[in-house]
């Protein structure tokens, strides 16, 4: 009942988190093609992947957010699929893109990426994570 009370019900509940994409944006400050420091507030969204590797932009992204403070970003509970991480910057300075990668591709997933602000990643199962992808960039 609403109000019972029992003392020996012992429950630690943790939820589940489903196919997670995540990484990281850093700066090349010393023009070495290196990530040197995080760049934080870069707009990232992740779509659908079409057969040419590029996102499908119809109906919007899945999931959008920016990168925190310390450049990070991620995207949790996603359904099983092929998706594209699209830079897209802050839009407060001018920058170029100096490198976009998955570190460690899965088996199968595209490892040629047609441009720089795209990254493909394969979420193939309902246990699939991919923590290592990597936006480089550089101000101009």
């Amino acid at each position: 009942e609403s109000e019972e009370i029992d003392a020996d019900n012992n429950f630690v509940l943790k939820r589940a988190t489903r196919n997670t994409i995540a990484g990281q944006v850093l700066e090349d400050i010393d023009d070495d093609l290196v990530g040197d420091l995080p760049a934080p507030d870069h707009r990232i969204e992740l779509y659908f992947r079409n057969a040419s590797g590029v996102p499908t932009t119809s109906g919007g992204p899945v999931r959008a957010m920016n990168s925190d403070s310390n450049g990070n970003f991620f995207f949790q509970d996603l359904e099983p699929g092929e998706y594209v991480l699209y830079h897209i910057g802050t839009g407060s300075y001018p920058y170029e893109c100096v490198s976009g990668s998955d570190l460690s591709p899965e088996p199968g997933e595209p490892t040629v990426h047609p441009e720089c602000f795209f990254i493909q990643v394969d979420m193939l199962d309902d246990t699939a994570q991919d923590f290592d992808n990597t936006f480089v960039i550089k101000k101009d």
